[in-house]
């Protein structure tokens, strides 16, 4: 199965979404990429499902979010699905950086972030996504906490299920 119609905004959520059973690769450098894509009409039908995936900026929140998007559903720990008015194309929303919010579930089931006495090199990997300690770090993250990830898997797969 092509998960293509899925668009993260970093490696970290690139992972995250992998971790989750969804092999995208349509990974963006940033919500601004993520956001153009998904208005992005004149390539991609309306009609097909798109999905963006993004955390709250360090600083704030994207100004266009509260706008265009509505809340439609919600997660534990601060994860929001939203849908832009009148259209097939959503955002899985998680209202941290990315980092922070990872961290804090972790904390909840004890396990331990890798790097822990260093935040600038936690955060750079993280970024990255290619470390196999953050790759671990995350895929024990995702599987310790089933109710908030099951929630999401259940988003995307609904999502999905809707276009065919």
């Amino acid at each position: 199965m092509n998960f293509d119609f899925i668009v993260t905004a970093c490696y970290a959520e690139t992972l995250l979404v992998n971790k989750l059973g969804f092999p995208t690769e349509n990974h963006q450098n940033g919500d601004g990429q993520v956001i153009n894509i998904l208005d992005n009409t004149n390539r991609i039908s309306p009609a097909q499902v798109l999905i963006g995936v993004m955390d709250k900026p360090v600083g704030g929140s994207p100004s266009h979010i509260p706008n265009l998007y509505a809340d439609i559903d919600t997660a534990p720990y601060g994860l929001f699905l939203k849908q832009r008015k009148n259209s097939n194309r959503y955002i899985i929303y998680i209202n941290e950086v990315f980092e922070e919010w990872i961290q804090k579930i972790s904390k909840t089931k004890n396990i331990p972030r890798p790097f822990p006495m260093d935040d600038i090199k936690f955060k750079s990997e993280m970024k990255r996504g290619t470390d196999w300690k953050i790759i671990s770090y995350i895929e024990r993250v995702t599987q310790s906490n089933t109710q908030t990830f099951n929630k999401v898997r259940n988003w995307i797969q609904e999502l999905d299920d809707q276009q065919k």
